[in-house]
């Protein structure tokens, strides 16, 4: 699969703006669910891979489950990841098992119009949606850009890829050296 950055996207990576998540909690259960509606938060668009499930799989991390109940029970809750043809079906059928609308397969982390439509699919607008996500290029940047408050996670501890054990050390890098 082939991304190009927009130039808007790579003056963010260069500059440090966006990167910035509004809260950044170990998992969702240290999330405050009160916080979010204080804000004005009605809906939480979701990663998947270590956000809810450990990468790769359809398992919700069992440390999570009581947390993502009650945000479900509290909140509209929408799944955006971006994900690959091979991983399209995988969390399709997630999604349906969990019962949340997904951003389809064409839409991409970190564009805007990825987080419009989840604010369609949600039914709100994107000033009342909250992103949780693992990764700081796609899942923060993506969200504040779009106008959504963001909330970094930590990745579960499992299995990555190389390259995005990679990735996540320039996320660190970029994300400390931002003001």
């Amino acid at each position: 699969m082939h991304y190009t950055l927009k130039p808007a996207l790579w003056r963010s990576l260069l500059t440090g703006a966006h990167l910035r998540p509004w809260r950044h909690v170990r998992d969702l259960s240290q999330l405050a669910l009160d916080d979010l509606e204080q804000v004005g938060a009605r809906g939480v668009v979701l990663d998947a891979d270590n956000t809810l499930v450990f990468h790769g799989t359809q398992n919700l991390n069992p440390v999570i489950v009581p947390a993502f109940d009650a945000m479900r029970e509290r909140f509209t809750c929408v799944l955006f990841s971006n994900r690959s043809p091979e991983r399209h079906a995988r969390l399709t059928r997630y999604a349906e098992e969990l019962g949340l609308p997904i951003v389809e397969q064409t839409h991409k982390k970190p564009e805007a119009s990825g987080f419009e439509r989840a604010a369609e699919l949600a039914g709100l607008p994107v000033e009342q949606l909250v992103m949780v996500g693992d990764r700081v290029l796609t899942d923060i940047l993506g969200a504040n850009r779009a106008g959504l408050r963001s909330v970094l996670v930590d990745p579960f501890d499992g299995e990555e890829p190389t390259a995005l054990t990679w990735i996540r050390r320039v996320e660190r890098a970029r994300m400390g050296s931002t003001g």
